[in-house]
């Protein structure tokens, strides 16, 4: 049956019957076998994502946590803190006068209650840095958040004085 082709068809067929059987090799397991290793190595590096995310996120709520701890750690009373700023005051030790305690003003939004205190000082530059420093490092129910320095004339002595304006924020949660 062959007998009547010559080698040059027979080598033809044959070549077009390796490619036929190569591409049907390759529709029928090549082709879902490489399918399905690109589709698992995506759902691989998703997984791996997601896990990063996840992590992520986890990290994130800790540090919201350790924020919300830190911010509003103190469930005082807002009177008792500005009693306890002025009693902090009376007890360092130095040539340091509370001039002014100013009301206090309290804000409030839908996760904190913020109070703030104002307090007016005065002194000498090293004793009101040191009483600075003392308030940040040893007074923890309420922060420091702005210090003002100025000084005025007193006309009475004819003498300027230096002033220390602190604003201090306690905070609570709701």
């Amino acid at each position: 049956m062959l007998d009547k082709y010559s080698y040059k068809q027979k080598f033809t067929a044959l070549v077009v019957l390796a490619v036929l059987m190569i591409a049907l090799a390759y529709k029928r397991s090549f082709g879902t076998a490489i399918a399905s290793g690109s589709a698992y190595f995506s759902d691989k590096a998703k997984l791996e994502n997601s896990a990063l995310i996840q992590s992520q996120r986890q990290a994130l709520l800790q540090r919201n946590a350790d924020l919300d701890a830190q911010i509003g750690h103190q469930q005082m009373d807002a009177v008792l803190v500005q009693n306890a700023l002025v009693d902090f005051m009376a007890t360092q030790p130095g040539s340091t006068e509370l001039t002014t305690v100013a009301p206090m003003h309290t804000y409030s939004d839908d996760y904190f209650t913020r109070h703030s205190n104002n307090i007016i000082i005065n002194g000498s530059f090293n004793e009101l840095i040191r009483t600075i420093y003392a308030y940040e490092s040893e007074f923890s129910l309420s922060q420091i958040r702005h210090i003002s320095m100025y000084r005025k004339k007193n006309f009475k002595t004819r003498k300027h004085e230096l002033f220390t304006a602190l604003l201090f924020q306690h905070y609570q949660q709701h």
